[in-house]
Order: structure tokens, then C-alpha cells, then sequence
């Protein structure tokens, strides 16, 4: 499979996948290469460094909105060109992040998020996110990651309990309406 963009001049090679064989070569998300401040590894989640455009660091739960992703593992499909001290960041799509042991327990479809150790990522409810769990993970069994669907976004907290209110409110403003 091959992937070209026009530059309105020239059509350019941008991707090359080699599908052949019996089994899918290629992984499940889609990555773009940025240069690191720092060392970085596989299933790190990363924040932009604020001292330094265009740049990545590992990211902690004070980086809110600049956590964009993780480092992918095996890329279904790579944006940009490598050069040295650059990374493979997953901005979309499947890919295991490192978490921290004191996580809560994280059930799939639960909101991760960065923890206060740099690179691990943690169970929230709320804020600032890179991705939803695809599976679920509990402290202590020896596993250091869990897949995710990355997507960072914000989401408010507490999101079911408004819902509730909002029902609440509604019930009582119907209520009213027909004590008039």
C-alpha cells in the first residue's frame, strides 16, 4: 500500500506499507516523528515541551492540555521524516501506555490520563486525557501497561453526576408546570 501527497506541483511518496504475506506487518495507530528533549522509550506518554518548540518530553499530570500522546511500539502509519533524537508518537489510534503501580484499578473504556510520575500514565476521571482503556489493568499483577485508543481531548469531569442534575432539574421544573 502506498501513500502520496500532491504538493500541487509533484505527487510525493509518503508512506510505503508491504502488506504480502500471511499476517498484517504493520501496527495500529498513527504516528508522526518529533524530536525529544530527553531519552525517550516505547509507551512513554508524552507532553510538548514547553521550553522548546516542536519538542517532546515525557509528560506529567501538570502538563494538562500539552500531553498529546505516546510512543508507539510498531506504527500502522508514520508522518514526517526520522532524525536523530526523534520519536515515533502515536496520536491516534491503538497503542500500550506505561502505568503507574499506584493507578486505580482501570476498567476498558475508562478516561487515561498523565500520572505524577513522568511518562506513566493513570486512570481519571475527568480532565485532560490521551486515550480511553481498551483493556483492563490492575496494580501489582506484574503488567506495567495497558492498551489504549489514543485521543487526547479534554473531558469534563463528573460528566454522569451533571446528568443526573440536569434530569433532577427537569423533573422538578415539570413538576411546578403543573402545579400552575
Amino acid at each position: 500500500m502506498a501513500y502520496f501527497i500532491y504538493d500541487g506541483t509533484d505527487w510525493n511518496l509518503i508512506e510505503y506499507l508491504d502488506l504480502s504475506g500471511t499476517s498484517q506487518a504493520a501496527g495500529a495507530d498513527i504516528a508522526e516523528f518529533f524530536p525529544a528533549s530527553e531519552s525517550l522509550e516505547a509507551g512513554d506518554l508524552v507532553s510538548i515541551d514547553d521550553t522548546t518548540p516542536v519538542t517532546v518530553k515525557k509528560g506529567v499530570e501538570s502538563d494538562g492540555q500539552r500531553n498529546i500522546g505516546v510512543i508507539s511500539t510498531q506504527p500502522g502509519l508514520t508522518l514526517g521524516e526520522e532524525a536523530e533524537g526523534s520519536y515515533k508518537v502515536a496520536l491516534a489510534g491503538r497503542v500500550p501506555v506505561k502505568v503507574t503501580q499506584t493507578s486505580e484499578s482501570i476498567q476498558i473504556g475508562d478516561l487515561i490520563g498523565a500520572s505524577e510520575i513522568a511518562g506513566n500514565a493513570k486512570k481519571v476521571n475527568g480532565g485532560y486525557i490521551v486515550g480511553r482503556a481498551l483493556e483492563a489493568w490492575t496494580s501489582g499483577t506484574g503488567d506495567n501497561d495497558v492498551v489504549i485508543f489514543v485521543n487526547p481531548i479534554y473531558v469534563a469531569e463528573n460528566v454522569a453526576s451533571s446528568m443526573e442534575q440536569v434530569a433532577s432539574l427537569e423533573t422538578r421544573i415539570s413538576n411546578l408546570e403543573l402545579q400552575l
